[in-house]
């Protein structure tokens, strides 16, 4: 995958979380567990450093009610 697919992911799913309304630690604890203080793993993502494994991505997906079409780029409609 190259930077510029990458970056479009990482846009992508922060705008989603935007779009659904949560903060870095909400999605942290309720993808991730725990009281939400480690933020980085999501923080990473959104910023194109690490690309979330295939659990996570369908979770955030869900989580954000967007398809993942529109998290890689081929969709500009966020809705499922």
């Amino acid at each position: 995958m190259d930077l510029q697919q990458k970056m479009m992911i990482a846009k992508n799913l922060k705008h989603a979380r935007k779009l659904a309304g949560y903060e870095l630690a909400d999605v942290m604890r309720l993808v991730y567990g725990g009281d939400g203080s480690n933020k980085n793993r999501i923080s990473e993502i959104e910023t194109g450093h690490a690309l979330p494994r295939f659990d996570i991505f369908c979770s955030l997906c869900n989580l954000y009610g967007v398809s993942a079409d529109y998290v890689l780029g081929r969709s500009v409609e966020p809705e499922i």
